[in-house]
């Protein structure tokens, strides 16, 4: 799998521990609405009050990454995502979901890497970016190949700075619903009936 700076696609949140990763302002920490408790309830099964802030955002930092063990399912599809700045100065975006495998097991797995490059202000600049990219990743390029689940993609893009953005492609959704299921600790989904 593609790694950035010791990050894979895959990796697990024991692998991401050493990072420096941006921490989540104070200000989130707010108490939370009986609705937003309700979704986390839905979604998650597990302990994790000291962490449902951050859950409810989506976000993870240094701490959140150390109590993710203590969910023990999720019950649909789910992300969290955290950031930290390269050695370079490249703002870098993790995001990391609890995936069901084929056997209904469950594990955090690092799902997508997004690197902008703000310095690169004119097209000599961008060029180089994009050149450096493709020698690093080209043999993930969404463009040259289909990639099947389990599988990276890489893909270069441009939205007001270039950008790359590393996946791992997931089966389709209705696969993954199923998968999530499976899980004892979930309810299954409600039969649909037009009576």
């Amino acid at each position: 799998m593609p790694c950035v700076e010791g990050v894979c696609l895959g990796d697990g949140p024991e692998r991401l521990g050493n990072l420096a990763w941006d921490e989540i302002p104070p200000a989130t920490a707010r108490s939370m609405t009986g609705r937003q408790q309700q979704k986390l309830d839905t979604l998650y099964k597990g302990r994790f009050d000291d962490i449902a802030p951050s859950l409810i955002q989506g976000k993870f930092d240094r701490r959140v990454l150390r109590s993710l063990d203590r969910i023990k399912a999720a019950c649909r599809g789910n992300s969290l995502t955290g950031q930290f700045t390269s050695a370079g100065g490249h703002p870098t975006r993790v995001t990391l979901s609890l995936l069901p495998q084929a056997s209904g097991q469950q594990s955090w797995q690092v799902i997508a890497i997004n690197r902008t490059f703000p310095e690169a202000t004119n097209r000599r600049q961008q060029e180089e970016i994009h050149q450096q990219l493709d020698a690093h990743y080209g043999r993930y390029d969404m463009h040259r190949r289909s990639p099947q689940p389990g599988e990276a993609s890489y893909l270069y893009t441009w939205v007001g700075m270039p950008a790359m953005v590393l996946n791992l492609n997931l089966p389709p959704p209705a696969i993954m619903e199923t998968r999530f299921a499976q899980n004892s600790l979930c309810d299954a989904p409600r039969k649909m009936s037009i009576d």
